[in-house]
């Protein structure tokens, strides 16, 4: 999720201005109309065990079983489609994809997802088409307006959903679909102000109330997030969303203890997403338990090679730690998975600086004076202009 970039991002700003429960395995399977509705929900829990055990080829084995007899579990098919994508089996994550949209073509979490997979392989215009289907998404709108940047097409486009808005003013989908928008365009004042307008029209929604809560944490109202977040998990305990994002709020407000009941949890619930290692990192790095830190991060990115928030932290760890190998090594990486992203770039030019490495160190400040980040792209002109001084 988003909020683990904003924690990380806060941590690049202090540095540079400074210097389960066992369950039985599911028996071989029957066609899905001869047996009990839960069957699916029973091989993906049985993948997620064999995930938190660290067996992923096992459970991408096992998954496949289960498709194979049932190809229209659209649930398991797009799981297994994520386990691929994980794996970087990128062609066999977008066949899956596939599947599930041949079933639902309206799906937006599908759409997402094959959105990321297009991402990964620089197909930059496929994957705008999939995120725009995937809206109002928060996900999909971070990846999204970037790339709309990158291609100069912004303003086209959010003129587009606003005339939508303005036929429909009172329907909370188009005012969160604009609103994440702001948000990813480092706008949360105006996002706010549409989300208000959802809130007071459908106060129960689950995506109101996330994207709500994420824009209070971006105007610095921890507090009124935390109120957003707690409402969501009194009507869903188990919603992983809701517990990661409450977690992240905590860490915010230095409530490690809390967060780490909500997170543990969340990480419990899904084991092979990355968002609640990633959290749970920064916890342990706040404690000051900074090896503990970097095994999450690291368990992050084996679970999800393509979590930026991972790649950011886990580099700030070991610049932070004057291990710069490592830290040029991640952040590498990074870079070359996200070449338009700030913090990674103005991170690359910290450690090469550090290095005594100048011209490197100018060149990747030089490309992140000209990220969408506008406190990435003023960290960056700020160092262009030392180096560039002799400072």
């Amino acid at each position: 999720m988003r909020h683990t970039f904003v924690l990380a991002l806060a941590a690049v700003i202090a540095l540079l201005t400074a210097a389960s429960a066992q369950a039985a395995a599911p028996s071989p399977a029957p066609p899905v109309a001869q047996q009990p509705a839960s069957a699916q929900q029973l091989a993906i829990e049985h993948a997620r065990e064999q995930i938190a055990a660290g067996d992923l080829p096992s459970a991408i084995t096992g998954l496949e079983t289960f498709v194979h007899v049932n190809p229209t579990a659209a649930d398991a098919l797009r799981f297994l489609g994520d386990l691929y994508y994980r794996a970087g089996r990128l062609s066999e994550a977008e066949s899956m994809y596939r599947a599930v949209l041949a079933l639902n073509s309206s799906d937006r979490e599908t759409h997402n997802r094959l959105g990321n997979v297009y991402a990964s392989e620089h197909r930059l215009n496929d994957a705008i088409v999939e995120y725009e289907r995937s809206l109002p998404d928060v996900d999909a709108a971070a990846n999204l307006v970037p790339l709309l940047l990158h291609q100069g097409s912004l303003s086209a486009f959010m003129h587009n959903v606003q005339q939508d808005l303005d036929l429909h003013p009172f329907d909370p989908y188009f005012l969160t679909e604009m609103a994440q928008l702001e948000e990813a365009n480092h706008d949360p004042s105006s996002a706010y102000e549409l989300m208000q307008r959802a809130v007071t029209v459908d106060p129960n929604d689950f995506g109101v109330m996330n994207t709500m809560g994420l824009v209070l944490l971006d105007l610095h109202r921890t507090n009124d997030a935390v109120a957003q977040f707690t409402r969501c998990l009194q009507r869903n305990a188990n919603d992983y969303e809701c517990l990661t994002n409450i977690g992240a709020a905590y860490l915010t407000l230095k409530r490690d203890d809390d967060a780490q009941i909500v997170l543990e949890k969340a990480r419990r619930l899904a084991p092979e997403r990355h968002e609640a290692f990633v959290d749970l990192g920064y916890m342990e790095d706040d404690r000051g338990n900074w090896k503990a830190a970097v095994t999450d991060y690291v368990q992050a990115l084996a679970i999800f090679p393509y979590a930026r928030e991972a790649y950011v932290d886990l580099g700030l760890e070991y610049l932070q730690r004057q291990m710069y190998p490592l830290a040029e090594s991640v952040l590498t990486k990074g870079v070359s998975i996200y070449p338009n992203d700030g913090a990674l770039r103005v991170l690359l030019g910290q450690v090469y600086q550090s290095e005594g490495h100048r011209d490197l160190a100018l060149a990747q400040f030089r490309v992140a004076v000209y990220s969408d980040d506008p406190e990435a792209a003023s960290i960056a002109r700020t160092d262009v202009t030392a180096l560039q001084s002799g400072h």
